[in-house]
């Protein structure tokens, strides 16, 4: 019997490489990561620092808008300051980055017997937040604030801060705090 010679095509496999990395190659990821890390951590906390304070800039120049602006439209003495909690009866100076109230009256003396709570506006973020005097802030019904300006001080854990210049006409601009006082 004659031989049939099969024309088969025979089928050739290749061995895959193996997958995955090497443990070299792994640790010379994981030390690029870390030295990423230490380079932009810093930098990163400083950017917060500087978030925080422009938001407590945000938060007091609102607040003495909005005090200036009741005033004007209310026709009438209008005080902001400070207080500890809801319950409070007298400004608390010390800290102006506690929970702040605009309330309707003198404020004399820092008592807010006598007057009417307009808003309260929540404490803030984090910052240390000064005032060079020991007064509320009083807007007279012309949106004056006539001897009740002065100079805020804002500022962050790490020296980062802003001031907040009050003037007599009750207006308010701030600038980054460059003098190193904080």
């Amino acid at each position: 019997m004659p031989m049939m010679i099969s024309h088969r095509t025979r089928a050739y496999t290749t061995k895959a490489a193996p997958g995955g990395f090497t443990l070299i190659e792994l640790l010379v990821v994981i030390a690029v990561i870390v030295i990423m890390a230490t380079w932009a951590v810093p930098g990163y906390s400083h950017f917060i620092e500087r978030q925080q304070v422009a938001a407590e800039v945000l938060r007091l120049k609102s607040a003495l808008a909005m005090a200036r602006s009741s005033a004007i439209t209310r026709g009438a003495v209008i005080s902001l300051c400070p207080v500890a909690s809801l319950e409070a009866t007298h400004c608390a100076f010390d800290d102006w980055s506690q929970m702040l109230v605009i309330v309707e009256g003198q404020a004399a003396g820092g008592s807010l017997a006598g007057t009417q709570r307009l808003r309260v506006i929540d404490p803030g973020s984090g910052p240390a937040v000064t005032f060079n005097r020991r007064l509320p802030i009083r807007h007279q019904a012309s949106g004056w604030t006539r001897g009740h300006n002065g100079t805020f001080l804002v500022c962050g854990k790490h020296g980062q801060g802003a001031r907040i210049i009050l003037n007599n006409t009750g207006r308010a601009r701030s600038e980054v705090n460059n003098s190193g006082s904080c």
